[in-house]
């Protein structure tokens, strides 16, 4: 979603958060809510299942859901200003003076 404010755009993104047993797990931008909750509802209604989710920083998960473990999802909606994200903003400069040497480093041409 993007939005105008003058010349500042901002994008949202989802960000799920999973709670298993009083434990939270911040998952992966690329998981997806309804298919948690889908995931859970299965396995809570097939007696018992394995769900899996990959966390933010990586790893994977399997989780032992049956009818009686206490899960939360939330889902939380997180603002990115894409100028900085993308480091477009007239404030940006690179962590090192490229005048001194007098030629441009690599990663910048």
């Amino acid at each position: 979603m993007l939005q105008g404010y003058g010349r500042l755009m901002q994008q949202t993104i989802e960000r799920v958060h999973l709670t298993v047993a009083g434990v939270t797990h911040h998952l992966s931008p690329l998981e997806d809510a309804g298919d948690l909750k889908s995931a859970v509802l299965h396995a809570v209604r097939t007696g018992g299942d394995f769900v899996e989710v990959s966390l933010d920083a990586g790893q994977r998960l399997s989780f032992l859901i049956t009818a009686t473990t206490p899960v939360v999802i939330a889902v939380e909606t997180v603002v990115i200003a894409t100028e900085t994200a993308d480091r477009t903003a007239e404030t940006w400069r690179p962590e090192f003076d490229v005048t001194t040497e007098g030629e441009t480093p690599y990663d910048l041409l």
